[in-house]
């Protein structure tokens, strides 16, 4: 009951961090808000964790697949019978992956003076925990890589909202309409969602999917939606709730970092992930000029973030995030295969 209640307070803390950044404008105010301000409260007073505190992975996990669920939903048969005008773009996803790893490996060895194995894994474009598994099995310290890729995807929340918005001379994921407070929710939502949420995960473990909590009701809802022609649009303030749980999830994981480590951890990935956005900007450039996908969408198809935060990002764009999350599928498991393939063909170990 003490974790319930901890976590009740974590929540409130993140709808409080979510309301303030809505209220001033803070881009995917509902995420950020709640991801920095658990993330001030776990750094300021660590005394009121509680022993071991993890953030219930239940909730997160359900939460993740709602997020599927909304986005598969995006997923037609009219945009099906459109993936060939994507060829262009999945082709720089696998451009991206190796350019972007090299350039990371190598900043993260010349600049943060990282033992091999470290900068190799810990420089990968995606994949946390794949890369954690792996960079124990090659000997190397898990907490480095780990807390690397978890910044990462922090910095990325937080830093390509921001440009975006001030690109489009907008603050994306701020509706100012009110229609976001409307319940919206039909019988056919409250029955089929929750369905295609729990049944969608079950078949992302059984296909063990990438990301499978969030996949699997992707794709089961894809195949509904397709099929059936069901609407499964969700009302902004599910989606808001969303981005509140998976932000407070995410600020929730500073508990029990010491500063030096986390400014040491954010430096280099200043300058890992503003090396990675140049390259997927660079890419970008020239996808923009043999498809249809608008520029913002294409800074978001190659943004190194994670597979729900880009997804989130993506639905308050009012692009589709079926696209978006589509491309991270493909960078993530094509990041894995080239990682997995190597640790074989080598003896990559910690010597320096």
């Amino acid at each position: 009951m003490a974790r319930i209640a901890f976590t009740t307070l974590l929540l409130g803390i993140g709808a409080a961090g979510g309301a303030l950044a809505y209220r001033l404008s803070v881009p995917m105010p509902f995420m950020v808000g709640a991801l920095v301000a658990n993330a001030l409260f776990a750094t300021i007073a660590p005394g009121r964790f509680p022993v071991d505190y993890l953030f219930p992975g239940r909730l997160r996990i359900s939460f993740l697949a709602l997020v599927g669920v909304a986005i598969g939903g995006q997923i037609t048969p009219d945009l099906l019978a459109r993936l060939p005008e994507f060829i262009p773009s999945l082709t720089g996803v696998l451009i991206f992956v190796p350019l972007a790893h090299v350039t990371s490996y190598q900043i993260l060895r010349r600049v943060g003076g990282f033992a091999r194995a470290e900068a190799y894994y810990a420089g990968a474009p995606g994949g946390l925990i794949e890369s954690t598994a792996m960079a124990e099995e090659a000997g190397a310290d898990i907490r480095v890589v780990a807390l690397q890729h978890f910044i990462r995807i922090v910095l990325v929340v937080v830093a390509v909202p921001a440009g975006l918005s001030i690109y489009l001379g907008e603050v994306i994921g701020v509706d100012r309409t009110g229609g976001g407070f409307d319940l919206g929710l039909s019988p056919v939502l409250v029955l089929m969602v929750p369905l295609a949420a729990a049944a969608g995960y079950g078949l992302g473990r059984l296909l063990r999917l990438p990301a499978k909590h969030l996949t699997g009701p992707l794709f089961l809802t894809a195949i509904l939606s397709g099929l059936t022609g069901v609407d499964m649009a969700m009302p902004t303030w599910v989606i808001w709730v969303a981005q509140c749980v998976v932000g407070s999830a995410l600020g929730a994981r500073f508990f029990g970092m010491s500063g030096r480590i986390v400014r040491q951890a954010m430096v280099m990935n200043l300058l890992t992930v503003s090396a990675m956005i140049g390259i997927g900007m660079a890419i970008a450039s020239v996808v923009t000029r043999f498809d249809g996908q608008s520029p913002e969408m294409l800074i978001l198809t190659f943004a190194p973030g994670g597979l729900t935060e880009m997804g989130l990002m993506a639905l308050a764009l009012s692009g589709n995030s079926a696209i978006v999350v589509l491309h991270h599928i493909l960078r993530i498991a094509f990041t894995i295969f080239s990682m997995a393939i190597f640790l074989r063909l080598t003896e990559f170990t910690t010597r320096s």
